[in-house]
Protein backbone atom coordinates (compact mmCIF):
# COMPACT_ATOMS: atom_id res chain seq x y z
CA UNK A 1 0.00 0.00 0.00
CA UNK A 2 1.50 3.28 -1.07
CA UNK A 3 1.44 6.55 1.13
CA UNK A 4 0.37 10.12 -0.34
CA UNK A 5 2.28 10.98 -3.01
CA UNK A 6 5.05 13.61 -2.43
CA UNK A 7 3.40 16.25 0.42
CA UNK A 8 4.22 19.71 -0.08
CA UNK A 9 8.20 20.24 1.10
CA UNK A 10 8.97 16.30 0.67
CA UNK A 11 10.72 15.71 -2.59
CA UNK A 12 11.99 11.96 -3.82
CA UNK A 13 15.62 12.92 -3.07
CA UNK A 14 14.98 14.02 0.52
CA UNK A 15 12.93 10.66 0.69
CA UNK A 16 15.97 8.81 -0.62
CA UNK A 17 18.50 10.53 1.63
CA UNK A 18 16.02 9.38 4.37
CA UNK A 19 16.07 5.40 3.22
CA UNK A 20 19.79 5.73 2.78
CA UNK A 21 20.36 7.00 6.60
CA UNK A 22 18.08 4.04 7.64
CA UNK A 23 21.51 1.71 8.86
CA UNK A 24 23.63 4.56 9.91
CA UNK A 25 20.96 6.13 12.46
CA UNK A 26 20.37 2.36 14.09
CA UNK A 27 24.21 2.09 14.60
CA UNK A 28 24.41 5.67 15.61
CA UNK A 29 21.29 6.31 17.69
CA UNK A 30 21.15 9.74 15.89
CA UNK A 31 19.63 11.40 12.73
CA UNK A 32 23.17 12.72 10.85
CA UNK A 33 23.83 16.02 10.54
CA UNK A 34 23.81 15.97 7.01
CA UNK A 35 20.35 14.66 6.69
CA UNK A 36 19.23 16.62 9.17
CA UNK A 37 20.41 19.92 7.24
CA UNK A 38 18.53 18.54 4.35
CA UNK A 39 15.23 18.31 6.15
CA UNK A 40 16.06 21.76 7.47
CA UNK A 41 16.30 23.28 3.81
CA UNK A 42 12.90 21.18 2.76
CA UNK A 43 10.76 22.95 5.20
CA UNK A 44 10.32 19.83 7.27
CA UNK A 45 11.03 20.92 10.60
CA UNK A 46 8.78 24.22 10.76
CA UNK A 47 5.83 23.36 9.03
CA UNK A 48 3.43 24.67 11.68
CA UNK A 49 6.01 28.02 12.05
CA UNK A 50 3.25 31.17 11.14
CA UNK A 51 3.54 32.40 7.77
CA UNK A 52 4.50 35.44 9.59
CA UNK A 53 7.66 34.17 10.67
CA UNK A 54 8.69 32.83 6.77
CA UNK A 55 6.92 29.00 7.95
CA UNK A 56 4.40 27.14 5.83
CA UNK A 57 1.37 26.80 8.95
CA UNK A 58 0.72 24.03 7.37
CA UNK A 59 -2.37 22.07 7.66
CA UNK A 60 -2.57 19.45 10.07
CA UNK A 61 -3.50 16.70 7.05
CA UNK A 62 -0.51 17.96 5.74
CA UNK A 63 1.43 17.32 8.68
CA UNK A 64 -0.03 14.01 8.64
CA UNK A 65 0.92 12.79 5.09
CA UNK A 66 4.49 14.62 5.38
CA UNK A 67 5.42 12.56 8.40
CA UNK A 68 3.54 9.36 6.76
CA UNK A 69 6.13 10.18 3.71
CA UNK A 70 8.84 9.84 5.59
CA UNK A 71 8.66 7.38 8.34
CA UNK A 72 7.36 4.56 5.54
CA UNK A 73 11.35 5.29 4.19
CA UNK A 74 12.74 5.82 8.19
CA UNK A 75 10.69 5.50 10.53
CA UNK A 76 13.19 7.06 13.20
CA UNK A 77 13.81 9.88 10.79
CA UNK A 78 9.93 10.41 10.29
CA UNK A 79 9.61 10.65 14.57
CA UNK A 80 12.24 13.67 14.63
CA UNK A 81 10.29 15.34 11.86
CA UNK A 82 6.80 14.85 13.69
CA UNK A 83 8.92 15.88 17.22
CA UNK A 84 10.09 19.21 15.77
CA UNK A 85 6.92 20.13 13.87
CA UNK A 86 4.83 19.85 16.21
CA UNK A 87 7.14 21.77 18.84
CA UNK A 88 7.39 24.38 16.04
CA UNK A 89 3.50 25.08 16.74
CA UNK A 90 4.03 27.03 19.97
CA UNK A 91 5.15 29.48 17.82
CA UNK A 92 1.66 30.42 17.44
CA UNK A 93 1.35 30.73 21.08
CA UNK A 94 4.60 32.29 21.85
CA UNK A 95 4.62 36.09 22.44
CA UNK A 96 5.79 38.01 19.17
CA UNK A 97 9.43 39.10 20.47
CA UNK A 98 10.43 35.48 21.91
CA UNK A 99 8.56 33.50 18.97
CA UNK A 100 10.97 35.58 16.53
CA UNK A 101 13.83 35.10 18.54
CA UNK A 102 13.07 30.94 18.87
CA UNK A 103 11.30 30.28 15.55
CA UNK A 104 12.44 33.25 12.92
CA UNK A 105 15.25 31.35 12.19
CA UNK A 106 14.55 29.17 8.71
CA UNK A 107 17.44 26.80 9.75
CA UNK A 108 16.21 25.78 12.82
CA UNK A 109 14.87 22.27 14.45
CA UNK A 110 13.23 22.38 18.16
CA UNK A 111 12.85 19.68 20.30
CA UNK A 112 12.35 18.91 23.91
CA UNK A 113 9.70 17.30 26.37
CA UNK A 114 6.06 18.62 27.63
CA UNK A 115 6.52 17.09 30.94
CA UNK A 116 7.11 19.14 33.77
CA UNK A 117 9.47 18.14 35.15
CA UNK A 118 11.08 21.00 35.32
CA UNK A 119 11.09 24.02 38.08
CA UNK A 120 10.97 27.65 37.06
CA UNK A 121 11.60 30.75 39.76
CA UNK A 122 10.85 34.11 38.40
CA UNK A 123 13.74 36.63 38.60
CA UNK A 124 12.32 40.03 36.80
CA UNK A 125 12.02 39.62 33.33
CA UNK A 126 13.62 36.18 33.37
CA UNK A 127 12.59 32.36 34.94
CA UNK A 128 15.49 30.44 36.71
CA UNK A 129 15.37 27.27 35.23
CA UNK A 130 16.59 24.17 36.56
CA UNK A 131 15.31 20.25 35.26
CA UNK A 132 16.20 16.79 33.82
CA UNK A 133 13.86 15.21 31.26
CA UNK A 134 14.03 11.99 29.18
CA UNK A 135 12.76 11.71 25.43
CA UNK A 136 15.25 14.01 23.84
CA UNK A 137 14.22 12.91 19.99
CA UNK A 138 16.54 14.63 17.48
CA UNK A 139 18.26 16.38 20.42
CA UNK A 140 21.98 16.29 19.18
CA UNK A 141 20.19 18.81 15.88
CA UNK A 142 18.19 20.61 17.67
CA UNK A 143 18.91 24.28 17.33
CA UNK A 144 16.65 25.22 20.31
CA UNK A 145 14.93 22.51 23.18
CA UNK A 146 12.31 23.11 25.59
CA UNK A 147 11.73 21.77 28.98
CA UNK A 148 8.11 21.63 30.81
CA UNK A 149 8.51 22.60 34.12
CA UNK A 150 6.27 23.65 37.37
CA UNK A 151 6.69 27.91 37.88
CA UNK A 152 6.61 29.65 41.60
CA UNK A 153 3.51 30.94 40.81
CA UNK A 154 1.94 27.58 40.10
CA UNK A 155 1.51 27.58 36.34
CA UNK A 156 3.05 25.16 34.19
CA UNK A 157 5.20 26.29 31.27
CA UNK A 158 7.16 25.27 28.35
CA UNK A 159 10.71 27.11 27.73
CA UNK A 160 13.00 27.13 25.21
CA UNK A 161 16.28 27.59 25.51
CA UNK A 162 19.13 27.41 23.15
CA UNK A 163 20.91 23.88 22.55
CA UNK A 164 24.36 25.09 23.73
CA UNK A 165 22.98 25.95 26.84
CA UNK A 166 21.66 21.79 27.59
CA UNK A 167 23.49 18.72 28.73
CA UNK A 168 23.09 15.95 26.71
CA UNK A 169 23.11 12.30 28.69
CA UNK A 170 23.57 9.59 25.65
CA UNK A 171 21.47 6.80 26.78
CA UNK A 172 18.89 5.68 24.56
CA UNK A 173 20.02 2.34 24.11
CA UNK A 174 16.17 0.85 22.71
CA UNK A 175 14.80 -1.89 20.97
CA UNK A 176 13.33 0.14 18.44
CA UNK A 177 13.16 4.08 16.86
CA UNK A 178 16.83 4.05 18.16
CA UNK A 179 17.82 6.20 15.19
CA UNK A 180 15.44 8.90 17.13
CA UNK A 181 18.62 10.12 19.37
CA UNK A 182 16.11 10.28 22.07
CA UNK A 183 18.38 11.18 25.07
CA UNK A 184 18.08 12.13 28.20
CA UNK A 185 18.74 15.82 28.89
CA UNK A 186 19.19 18.74 31.90
CA UNK A 187 19.58 22.23 32.37
CA UNK A 188 20.89 23.81 36.02
CA UNK A 189 19.90 27.45 36.82
CA UNK A 190 19.81 28.11 33.14
CA UNK A 191 18.08 32.16 32.73
CA UNK A 192 14.70 32.19 30.10
CA UNK A 193 13.04 34.95 29.27
CA UNK A 194 9.38 35.09 29.99
CA UNK A 195 9.09 35.62 26.33
CA UNK A 196 10.20 32.66 25.39
CA UNK A 197 7.95 30.75 27.48
CA UNK A 198 4.20 29.43 26.54
CA UNK A 199 1.57 28.69 28.88
CA UNK A 200 0.03 25.08 28.42
CA UNK A 201 -3.12 24.94 29.57
CA UNK A 202 -4.10 28.52 30.64
CA UNK A 203 -2.54 30.52 27.91
CA UNK A 204 -3.95 31.99 24.70
CA UNK A 205 -2.78 32.06 20.80
CA UNK A 206 -1.02 34.85 19.61
CA UNK A 207 -1.25 33.90 16.36
CA UNK A 208 -5.10 34.22 14.86
CA UNK A 209 -4.56 31.47 12.44
CA UNK A 210 -6.77 28.63 12.52
CA UNK A 211 -3.78 26.31 13.18
CA UNK A 212 -3.73 28.11 16.34
CA UNK A 213 -7.28 27.52 17.07
CA UNK A 214 -6.40 23.41 16.84
CA UNK A 215 -6.00 21.34 19.27
CA UNK A 216 -2.14 21.63 20.76
CA UNK A 217 -2.04 17.65 21.99
CA UNK A 218 -4.06 16.81 19.05
CA UNK A 219 -1.74 17.95 17.07
CA UNK A 220 0.72 15.97 19.12
CA UNK A 221 -1.35 12.52 18.44
CA UNK A 222 -1.76 12.86 14.51
CA UNK A 223 1.93 13.06 14.18
CA UNK A 224 2.77 10.45 15.82
CA UNK A 225 -0.24 8.51 14.15
CA UNK A 226 1.53 9.88 10.59
CA UNK A 227 4.73 7.75 11.76
CA UNK A 228 2.73 4.71 12.53
CA UNK A 229 0.78 5.01 9.26
CA UNK A 230 3.54 5.12 7.29
CA UNK A 231 5.22 2.30 8.87
CA UNK A 232 2.36 -0.01 8.69
CA UNK A 233 2.37 1.26 5.33
CA UNK A 234 6.12 0.23 4.31
CA UNK A 235 5.35 -3.16 6.85
CA UNK A 236 2.77 -4.08 3.82
CA UNK A 237 4.90 -3.21 0.87
CA UNK A 238 7.49 -4.69 2.20
CA UNK A 239 5.35 -8.27 2.42
CA UNK A 240 3.68 -7.72 -0.56
CA UNK A 241 7.29 -7.67 -2.63
CA UNK A 242 8.34 -11.03 -0.56
CA UNK A 243 5.02 -12.71 -0.88
CA UNK A 244 5.40 -12.53 -4.71
CA UNK A 245 9.58 -13.73 -4.71
CA UNK A 246 9.31 -16.00 -2.03
CA UNK A 247 7.89 -19.90 -1.92
CA UNK A 248 8.00 -21.30 1.66
CA UNK A 249 9.58 -24.01 2.55
CA UNK A 250 7.68 -27.32 1.27
CA UNK A 251 5.82 -25.45 -0.26
CA UNK A 252 5.03 -25.47 -4.08
CA UNK A 253 3.40 -22.15 -4.45
CA UNK A 254 4.61 -18.88 -3.65
CA UNK A 255 3.38 -16.89 -0.96
CA UNK A 256 1.43 -14.83 -2.54
CA UNK A 257 -0.39 -17.55 -4.06
CA UNK A 258 -1.88 -18.82 -0.63
CA UNK A 259 -4.93 -17.87 0.30
CA UNK A 260 -4.66 -17.39 4.09
CA UNK A 261 -1.63 -14.69 3.02
CA UNK A 262 -4.36 -13.02 0.29
CA UNK A 263 -7.11 -13.01 2.97
CA UNK A 264 -4.54 -11.53 5.53
CA UNK A 265 -3.24 -8.74 3.54
CA UNK A 266 -6.87 -7.87 2.16
CA UNK A 267 -7.76 -7.63 5.99
CA UNK A 268 -4.65 -5.40 6.95
CA UNK A 269 -5.00 -3.19 4.09
CA UNK A 270 -8.80 -2.46 5.03
CA UNK A 271 -7.16 -1.69 8.27
CA UNK A 272 -4.61 0.55 7.54
CA UNK A 273 -7.00 2.49 5.06
CA UNK A 274 -9.59 2.53 7.74
CA UNK A 275 -7.39 3.85 10.24
CA UNK A 276 -6.17 6.70 7.84
CA UNK A 277 -9.22 7.56 6.89
CA UNK A 278 -11.10 8.15 10.52
CA UNK A 279 -7.82 10.34 11.01
CA UNK A 280 -8.21 12.32 8.21
CA UNK A 281 -11.95 12.82 9.06
CA UNK A 282 -11.21 13.48 12.88
CA UNK A 283 -8.68 16.17 11.62
CA UNK A 284 -11.49 17.96 8.67
CA UNK A 285 -14.20 18.22 11.30
CA UNK A 286 -11.99 20.44 13.87
CA UNK A 287 -10.26 21.77 11.56
CA UNK A 288 -14.00 23.20 10.13
CA UNK A 289 -14.10 24.80 13.63
CA UNK A 290 -11.37 26.41 13.89
CA UNK A 291 -11.33 28.03 10.08
CA UNK A 292 -14.77 29.09 11.55
CA UNK A 293 -13.31 30.89 14.54
CA UNK A 294 -14.50 28.50 17.07
CA UNK A 295 -12.66 26.91 19.24
CA UNK A 296 -13.09 22.98 18.44
CA UNK A 297 -15.61 21.23 21.29
CA UNK A 298 -14.83 18.66 23.57
CA UNK A 299 -16.17 15.94 21.60
CA UNK A 300 -13.62 17.17 18.46
CA UNK A 301 -10.60 16.99 20.68
CA UNK A 302 -11.68 13.66 21.65
CA UNK A 303 -11.94 12.60 18.34
CA UNK A 304 -8.52 13.64 17.08
CA UNK A 305 -7.22 11.71 20.10
CA UNK A 306 -9.16 8.67 19.45
CA UNK A 307 -8.76 8.72 15.64
CA UNK A 308 -4.54 8.95 16.47
CA UNK A 309 -4.60 6.63 18.87
CA UNK A 310 -6.55 4.01 16.93
CA UNK A 311 -4.86 4.47 14.17
CA UNK A 312 -1.31 3.73 16.37
CA UNK A 313 -2.60 0.71 17.24
CA UNK A 314 -3.97 -0.36 14.59
CA UNK A 315 -0.86 0.08 12.77
CA UNK A 316 0.86 -2.37 15.64
CA UNK A 317 -1.65 -5.19 14.42
CA UNK A 318 -1.13 -4.57 10.35
CA UNK A 319 2.79 -4.48 11.07
CA UNK A 320 2.34 -7.80 13.31
CA UNK A 321 0.86 -9.40 10.48
CA UNK A 322 2.87 -8.93 8.10
CA UNK A 323 5.85 -9.90 10.22
CA UNK A 324 4.13 -13.37 11.02
CA UNK A 325 2.92 -13.97 7.34
CA UNK A 326 6.75 -13.40 6.09
CA UNK A 327 7.77 -16.61 7.99
CA UNK A 328 11.18 -16.91 8.54
CA UNK A 329 12.80 -14.37 6.65
CA UNK A 330 11.55 -11.73 8.71
CA UNK A 331 13.89 -12.73 11.63
CA UNK A 332 16.94 -11.98 9.93
CA UNK A 333 18.58 -8.50 10.68
CA UNK A 334 18.52 -7.48 6.61
CA UNK A 335 14.49 -7.69 6.81
CA UNK A 336 13.00 -4.27 7.17
CA UNK A 337 10.13 -6.36 8.95
CA UNK A 338 12.05 -7.01 12.27
CA UNK A 339 12.85 -3.07 12.88
CA UNK A 340 9.22 -2.27 11.72
CA UNK A 341 7.91 -4.29 14.33
CA UNK A 342 10.38 -3.28 16.93
CA UNK A 343 9.79 0.63 15.65
CA UNK A 344 5.73 0.52 15.75
CA UNK A 345 5.99 -1.30 18.94
CA UNK A 346 7.71 1.48 20.37
CA UNK A 347 5.33 4.15 19.30
CA UNK A 348 2.47 3.68 21.26
CA UNK A 349 4.33 3.87 24.31
CA UNK A 350 4.20 7.24 23.67
CA UNK A 351 2.04 9.11 26.50
CA UNK A 352 -0.17 10.82 23.51
CA UNK A 353 -1.73 7.24 21.91
CA UNK A 354 -1.22 5.19 25.23
CA UNK A 355 -4.16 2.76 26.00
CA UNK A 356 -5.43 5.46 28.57
CA UNK A 357 -6.69 7.68 26.10
CA UNK A 358 -9.11 5.07 24.88
CA UNK A 359 -10.21 5.66 29.00
CA UNK A 360 -10.22 9.25 28.39
CA UNK A 361 -12.00 9.46 24.89
CA UNK A 362 -14.47 7.14 26.44
CA UNK A 363 -15.70 9.26 29.20
CA UNK A 364 -15.94 11.96 26.70
CA UNK A 365 -18.49 9.70 24.60
CA UNK A 366 -20.09 8.37 27.59
CA UNK A 367 -21.00 11.62 28.76
CA UNK A 368 -18.64 11.65 31.75
CA UNK A 369 -16.38 14.84 33.12
CA UNK A 370 -13.21 15.05 31.38
CA UNK A 371 -10.38 18.09 32.12
CA UNK A 372 -10.13 20.12 28.93
CA UNK A 373 -6.18 19.88 29.61
CA UNK A 374 -6.65 15.53 29.17
CA UNK A 375 -7.24 16.31 25.55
Amino acid sequence: MEVAAYPPGVTPHDLAAAAAAVDQMESEARMPADLAARFTGSGLFSQLVPTSLGGAEAHPAQLVATIEAVAAVNASAGWCVMISSTTSAMSGWMPTAGAADVFGDPLGIWGGAYAPMGRAIREGDDWRLSGAWSWGSGSQNATWLAGGAVCDDGGIRLLFMPASEVTITPNWDVMGLRGTGSHDWSVSDVLVPVERSVDLFSGSPVESGALYRFPLFGLLALGISGVSLGLAAAALDELTTLAGAKTPSLQRRKLAERGTVQAEVARSTAVLRAARAYVMAAIDDAWAAASAGDEPTMAQRADLRLAATHAAHSCVDVVRSAYTLAGGTAVRNDSPLGRHLRDVHVVTQHLMVSPVTFETTGRVLLGLPVELAEL
